[in-house]
């Protein structure tokens, strides 16, 4: 005779759990999510479908938008589309390595008076 055994999930799982819903219950939070997953998936896997050299010049100058360039080219021929995929490459990169350096910088500020006792880091 076997004996159901209840488990309990592990608090990693409630935790992610409880993620999902405050997600999926809140509109205006899954839809930024939405927006912050496009842009790194962009930044992740947009050289490979877009491997041309961003600063690479052509005489296609001012072109529209066509099958060639998706989003057109500049006064100088280069791709509209693959500028912009380097540069959310670049943009992300940036707030991603700046993030750890102002937080640190946040919490150790003169001015910790102003933030919560719970985020107090310790006595200067």
């Amino acid at each position: 005779m076997l004996i159901p055994t209840t488990t309990t999930p592990s608090p990693a799982m409630l935790r992610l759990r409880d993620l999902w819903r405050l997600v999926t219950l809140n509109r205006k939070m899954g839809f930024g999510l939405a927006i912050l997953t496009f842009f790194v998936l962009v930044a992740i896997f947009g050289p490979l479908f877009f491997p041309q050299d961003p600063n690479a010049f052509s005489q296609d100058v001012l072109q529209p938008p066509s099958a060639a360039h998706l989003l057109g080219t500049t006064q100088t021929g280069q791709d509209v589309l693959t500028q912009v995929v380097v540069g959310t490459r670049i943009s992300l990169l940036k707030r991603f390595h700046c993030l750890p350096i102002s937080s640190w910088c946040c919490l150790r500020c003169p001015w910790r008076s102003c933030l919560p006792p719970s985020l107090h880091t310790g006595d200067h």
